[in-house]
């Protein structure tokens, strides 16, 4: 996996190196609903089923019990700056479907604390009652509509 050289290990002498993988995996929440016993990855687009299924078996001790695995081609888009004459691709990526065993669910964990809720919950009133004031002000004075509010009189 690595490129690296390492010297060759004897009996007797300390092991002083540790394997990681080359390849990385991100959890992803899924678009749409899915059993709680199917979780998707976006892997390196170098990773076979084996080797993601090998990467969660033997790193994180998953019971993995089937991988399917989905390339999305990268979008066409237009540069800003080169004009229209030129094509340029956003990067293909690799999405990892891990059905694990019907035993083992995976649940989201919760974020966002009650605390933090109940402060977004009261900025967003906040806003609603700042946005209920403007539209009364506009009611009230309907006749100057288009004049900014400094010259009022």
């Amino acid at each position: 996996m690595s490129n690296k050289t390492y010297p060759l290990w004897k009996p007797g002498a300390p092991q002083l190196r540790i394997f990681l993988p080359d390849f990385l995996m991100k959890l992803i929440k899924p678009e749409i609903p899915m059993p709680k016993n199917i979780v998707q990855f976006e892997v390196d687009l170098k990773m076979s089923e084996t080797d993601v299924k090998n990467y969660l078996q033997k790193i994180y001790k998953v019971p993995v019990k089937d991988v399917r695995l989905r390339i999305l081609r990268g979008e066409r888009f237009r540069h800003p700056v080169s004009g229209s004459d030129s094509e340029h691709f956003k990067p293909d990526k690799k999405y990892a479907y891990v059905t694990l065993d019907r035993a083992v669910r995976f649940d989201w964990p919760n974020l966002t604390p009650e605390q933090v809720e109940k402060d977004q919950d009261k900025e967003l009133q906040n806003y609603d009652d700042a946005i209920q004031k403007v539209r009364v002000q506009r009611q009230k004075h309907w006749d100057r509509s288009g004049a900014p509010t400094w010259f009022s009189v």
